[in-house]
């Protein structure tokens, strides 16, 4: 019974390592092409053009990227504000741009999304991903399956004792071993089964005239170099240990 609770111990954690943790659903559907309303659109001046933004049907933010820097700490952005609520508008000279666009819900949720302005007036529409955090059940199975880990463990030090010195201690090596061993593939089911997911997002820009031009699908990883700043110039750097500094 030793044996065979170790072995289920080992193939069942090994298993945890890639079946417990965030399952990455396919990517969200596409934006419809359809332009959006917006209440007071953006005319532009001579030798630039109008771009309307959208988050499709979420509320967000938008800011024009103006300089990014990694390094191994974390990263630093420099960015312009365009809007602060989608659908907006906003006046660009063509050319190749990154956008930064910002849920408004407070989840945090934000994404770089490439734009590329032409002559004719553009659309942009961007699905942000979306993060489903695991509930009640997931929690159970974090409980459980430490407990059973610790109980094999248990148990296998009484089959040991109980074998090495001829102390008797009835079934209850076995037992332990028994109640350890469903404990901890009731908790791994838990943690399979209630899982967090991860939806990435989307974008589809089109013209005017309702042509599509070509946006990669997004894969919806939070950007973690990022930090809202509405001033024209100045950086904010966000650090691994959650430091922000501004300088």
């Amino acid at each position: 019974m030793t044996r065979v609770s170790y072995w289920i111990t080992g193939l069942a954690l090994l298993s945890c390592t890639s079946a417990c943790g965030t399952k990455t659903l396919p990517p969200a559907e596409k934006p419809a092409l359809e332009m959006p309303q917006i209440a007071n659109a953006v005319s532009p001046p001579p030798g630039q053009t109008q771009v309307v933004i959208d988050a499709d049907g979420d509320d967000a933010s938008v800011e024009l990227v103006i300089s990014k820097v990694q390094h191994w700490s974390g990263g630093l952005i420099e960015t312009r504000r365009l809007c602060s609520h989608t659908p907006c508008s906003a006046a660009l000279r063509p050319g190749s741009y990154e956008l930064q666009i910002r849920s408004n819900d407070g989840s945090g949720r934000h994404q770089i999304v490439p734009l590329d302005v032409g002559q004719a007036p553009t659309v942009l529409r961007h699905h942000l991903f979306e993060h489903q955090p695991a509930g009640a059940l997931h929690v159970i199975g974090t409980i459980l399956a430490p407990l059973g880990v610790t109980g094999i463990v248990t148990g296998g030090i009484l089959a040991l004792v109980n074998s090495a010195d001829g102390t008797d201690l009835g079934n209850a090596p076995e037992t332990t071993l028994a109640l350890s061993t469903a404990a901890l593939a009731l908790g791994l089911i838990a943690l399979i089964v209630d899982r967090p997911t991860f939806t990435p997002g989307s974008t589809v820009q089109f013209d005017s005239l309702g042509t599509q031009k070509p946006a990669d699908n997004l894969t919806g990883t939070e950007i973690q170099l990022t930090e809202r700043r509405p001033a024209t110039s100045g950086f904010v750097a966000l650090t691994p240990t959650g430091f922000i500094g501004t300088f």
